[in-house]
């Protein structure tokens, strides 16, 4: 079995998870959600062929968390969104889409110079 969730929020199906995506994340057709949420649209078979292609088998029962909140474990600082979150009873699975996206800022440039102290409390979080 495999659950969907968009957040904390559960939902019964594929259907109900793509009526529960936030109108903004669909502001674009550019943004990375698009074909993420499509690519998941069978969960069974993709969860099967990802477990093959990583080597790490994943069983259900298994959830799938798109825009799986991860808060700040050590110093001040907002929760981190991964796209999705694929938990199984032993893996952990984190996925963070690009499409069409710039990369992020690699951890150099972002703890800066000189170093932040509470950045590098996030970091170490």
């Amino acid at each position: 079995m495999i659950q969907l969730s968009w957040g904390e929020r559960p939902v019964d199906n594929y259907l109900a998870l793509l009526n529960g995506v936030p109108e903004n994340e669909l502001d674009s057709p550019r943004r990375s959600v698009v074909p993420l949420v499509d690519f998941w649209r069978t969960p069974e078979k993709r969860v099967h062929e990802l477990g093959e292609l990583i080597g790490l088998p994943l069983h259900p029962p298994a959830k799938l968390v798109f825009e799986y909140a991860v808060e700040v474990q050590s110093g001040r600082g907002k929760a981190s969104f991964t796209d999705l979150m694929i938990l199984t009873g032993d893996t952990a699975v984190a996925i963070e889409a690009k499409y069409t996206e710039p990369e992020y800022e690699n951890v150099r440039a972002w703890l800066r110079d000189p170093v932040e102290d509470n950045r590098t409390k996030v970091l170490n979080g």
